[in-house]
């Protein structure tokens, strides 16, 4: 009678041990999709880190672009070897939701909220491990590039908050998870010209 106590005692022991790996992995796998979870709870599969900084591993911002300082970002996989699935990524620019202007195309009013993928804007290097995200035209440019063959103007009077993050950029691993990087496109003021026949000395 005591030795099937034992046993018994022995399999539930196993399937605690079981149940507890099951929600350990199940933690891992899916943590980094819960909205609004705290550090403790926040295992990501994958991190991120931007222009060799901290590691990010479910949302940052901050950052600003320039043609002069594309934002280069490494891509790492810690549970690579254990879950091969979750390894590769894929990258998206989207609206980060925090500024809204208007700009035209042809006659037709459009913002920058109601874009779903601006990423054919920019230009996107992807590598295995990491990738860069660079500019080489004017704000202006950006806009006009994605609407080829058409007349376009970004009328930055209805910029709703100058100087925030207007994109974001989506990083997906194979799992499924999601870090998101927000940045700002540092807009420079125009030259301004002086007619010297207006000067008076």
């Amino acid at each position: 009678m005591k030795r099937k106590s034992n046993v018994f005692k022995i399999v539930v022991v196993l399937v605690l041990f079981v149940f507890l790996g099951v929600g350990v992995y199940l933690l891992i796998t899916n943590s980094s999709k819960i909205e609004g979870g705290s550090d403790l709870l926040s295992v990501s599969t994958f991190y991120v880190s931007v222009n060799n900084g901290n590691k990010i591993k479910d949302h940052s911002d901050g950052f600003s672009l320039t043609v002069n300082q594309p934002l280069d970002v490494a891509v790492s996989f810690p549970f690579e070897k254990i879950d091969p699935a979750s390894s590769g990524y894929s990258v998206k620019i989207i609206p980060s939701g925090k500024v809204n202007f208007e700009f035209l195309v042809g006659s037709s009013v459009h913002t920058l909220l109601s874009e779903s993928d601006l990423t054919s804007a920019f230009n996107v290097d992807l590598q295995d491990d990491s990738f860069t995200v660079s500019v080489d035209k004017s704000f202006q440019e950006v806009f006009e590039d994605m609407y080829p063959n058409e007349t376009v103007f970004v009328d930055l009077s209805t910029l709703t908050a100058a100087n925030r993050d207007m994109f974001r950029i989506a990083v997906t691993s194979g799992d499924g998870s999601v870090i998101t990087i927000d940045f700002a496109y540092a807009i420079l003021p125009e030259t301004i010209s002086l007619n010297s026949e207006v000067i008076v000395f």
